[in-house]
């Protein structure tokens, strides 16, 4: 039987969430051919609607904005109770593309959240949960796929009635790291399984590599306060810089117009520093470009959780600077909790975490291919979960 499937929720511009929307293509397209994919997201300006096969940010063709005009802001398929005259306007005025959009939701008989999706008040999670609230009420399959959730006590109430709502009602919940306050409610439909980039076959596997690492990856972007701590960030790139090593920035975020470009951001948080050199990647890469690029640093540094998953898919060390829990998490159920920065620690806490790895360059390089075993083993958990219902 041809199921239509609708991906949503997806950043095309973030290359870590190409990576987990590409895992899923992938697998669904190789195991399920029969079946009609869909994938709505955010690209270069706007809310778009485009099919994966014939798309840049998928397989490196043309990308076409079919949705170029129709901002999600609008939320355009929610029947909201309060209406304001800037919404009716906007009802009227981008009607056809309302229609059009209406429609790719309306026909689709499974609805998948893009892998990844970071649900947490910080963002603005009410569109998100209010859609999928609808596409529950429609009695349509619903899966939120390989979701990072953040703690229940830290929701607003008005947030948190529709998510719980949400939780309980979709046919499928897969968890890609503990969360406690979901754990306790012991839903049936909700499991702890792993980052879905996990599954991703498109992957280069090195082998060769130097006594200690000389050819350094870092990353950071642009996060509340962050121009606070600019001069911990300073001391550490003296310290890379001191040990003999050439720093690169390459970010899975930039280059692509209308979304945040982390390079040029910190090409301005630099400005004026002096103490190393850093050579810059510019430019848009596709999924692939960048995990080959990736795997041609020795030791992969950033902010940017999947393109430290990107290099360790090639067996390349990667040290998470977190800022958020799920970083942290992610890499404590592989076991590379030391491989992990808090954004928030003191910069001699940063030089010696990094100190001891670099250090016992060899013995990292082990334990990195061991723990990227086990996440590849966690994350197909997610495949057997959603081949259930395809």
């Amino acid at each position: 039987m041809n199921k239509k499937i609708l991906i949503c929720f997806t950043t095309l511009g973030n290359g870590g969430d190409l990576l987990l929307v590409k895992s899923v293509y992938q697998f669904i397209k190789d195991r399920f051919p029969q079946h009609t994919m869909t994938l709505t997201g955010y690209g270069y300006k706007n809310f778009i609607s485009v099919n994966p096969d014939h798309n840049l940010p998928l397989y490196g063709e043309k990308f076409d904005d079919i949705h170029s005009k129709y901002s999600w802001i609008q939320y355009g398929i929610i029947k909201l109770k309060k209406w304001n005259i800037l919404q009716i306007l906007q009802q009227i005025f981008y009607y056809k593309q309302y229609r059009k959009l209406d429609k790719i939701w309306t026909d689709s008989d499974i609805v998948i959240t893009c892998p990844g999706g970071y649900f947490h008040p910080y963002y603005d999670c009410n569109y998100k949960l209010r859609l999928l609230e609808k596409v529950i009420g429609e009695k349509k399959t619903c899966i939120l796929l390989a979701q990072s959730f953040s703690e229940l006590p830290l929701w607003p109430e008005k947030y948190k009635h529709l998510l719980l709502k949400v939780l309980t009602s979709a046919s499928l919940v897969t968890l890609r790291e503990t969360n406690q306050s979901i754990g306790v409610l012991k839903l049936s439909n909700t499991f702890l399984t792993y980052d879905m980039a996990f599954t991703y076959k498109n992957v280069i596997s090195k082998t060769d590599y130097p006594a200690r690492p000389r050819k350094i990856c870092i990353n950071f972007r642009k996060w509340k306060n962050i121009s606070e701590i600019k001069e911990k960030i300073f001391l550490y790139l003296q310290y890379i810089a001191a040990q003999n090593c050439d720093i690169y920035y390459l970010s899975t975020c930039q280059g692509m117009s209308g979304y945040p470009d982390d390079a040029e951001f910190f090409k301005s948080l630099l400005s004026g520093f002096k103490g190393c050199t850093i050579k810059y990647i510019d430019g848009y890469h596709d999924t692939d470009e960048l995990i080959k690029l990736y795997s041609t640093f020795d030791l992969v540094i950033g902010m940017r959780l999947h393109a430290c998953i990107m290099a360790l898919l090639t067996n390349t060390p990667a040290i998470n600077i977190t800022y958020e829990s799920k970083g942290r998490k992610l890499f404590q159920n592989i076991g590379l909790e030391e491989f992990v920065l808090e954004l928030e620690e003191s910069p001699e806490t940063w030089i010696q975490k990094t100190e001891y790895i670099m250090s016992a360059y060899p013995k990292a390089l082990t334990k990195t291919r061991e723990c990227v075993e086990k996440g590849k083993q966690l994350a197909y958990k997610n495949i057997e979960l959603l081949s259930k219902f395809l």
